[in-house]
């Protein structure tokens, strides 16, 4: 797979608004595919606890550094939070699907916290 072509829409979303050096932009939507990747192959309810469990997966990785690590975080917190607007039903779909089952009302819950 050619970095490239790698969540191209993404790639568009932080050249157009600068948010991080052109050189780097292929790799933080790398990182992003790899956290959707991993969140295929695991089964999560909440955003937050899937990108801490994302993070110690690559922790031990003994072929990653530090600021590798640090640069995966970034770029899955830039994906969600800014591309996706915080949108985290974008993320774990699943999560949003069995909302009713489970009575959470998303929009609610949205309301209630305290705005950043």
């Amino acid at each position: 797979m050619e970095e490239n072509n790698v969540l191209t829409e993404f790639q568009e979303f932080m050249r157009t608004r600068r948010i991080v050096p052109d050189n780097q932009i292929p790799f933080c939507a790398r990182w992003a595919s790899k956290f959707l990747a991993f969140l295929n192959k695991n089964a999560f309810t909440k955003t937050d606890i899937a990108l801490i469990q994302f993070i110690d997966f690559l922790k031990k990785n003994n072929n990653l550094q530090d600021w590798q690590i640090k640069q995966a975080e970034n770029a899955v917190r830039l994906y969600v939070d800014n591309f996706l607007a915080g949108n985290k039903e974008k993320v774990l779909p699943e999560a949003a699907r069995l909302a009713p089952a489970l009575d959470v009302d998303f929009a609610a819950v949205k309301a209630a916290l305290p705005a950043k």
